[in-house]
């Protein structure tokens, strides 16, 4: 059995990083510390263009092009003006690094009619006001 291609590493190792960096912001945005994944990554200097990976390419280009394919298949969602700015993980994000929050399960939503008397009952009175506000 062979290891993984370079490029699948170098790949892996990035969005590690980046959802590393996601998940402890989570649920807020933030920007993705590149400079920070090149350190980690032992890329020295500025000019990333010139540093070049085990696969062959360069640093600059495969963090663009992982920061872009996460952003594409919706691993991550940027709301910022440039793809690794104002940046949260998305459900997909969260379920790739199996640290989807309890409270996003599908279980924990699901209502059975026991389940949503109780509901009912614990919050009558609160049902009620709102009811009252939407008729005036």
């Amino acid at each position: 059995m062979s290891a993984e291609p370079l490029n699948i590493q170098e790949f892996n190792t990035i969005t590690g990083l980046i959802f590393a960096q996601l998940h402890k912001a989570f649920p807020g945005a933030e920007d993705i510390d590149r400079t920070g994944i090149a350190k980690a990554m032992g890329v020295a200097g500025d000019d990333w263009s010139k540093h070049m990976l085990p696969s062959g390419r360069s640093f600059d280009k495969v963090l663009a092009y992982t920061i872009g394919w996460l952003n594409a298949e919706e691993y991550m969602k940027a709301y910022g003006a440039h793809p690794s700015q104002n940046v949260m993980l998305t459900t997909k994000g969260l379920a790739a690094t199996n640290a989807v929050p309890s409270g996003l399960k599908e279980s924990h939503w699901r209502l059975d009619g026991r389940r949503l008397r109780r509901l009912r009952q614990k919050h009558r009175q609160r049902l009620i006001q709102i009811d009252d506000r939407q008729r005036v």
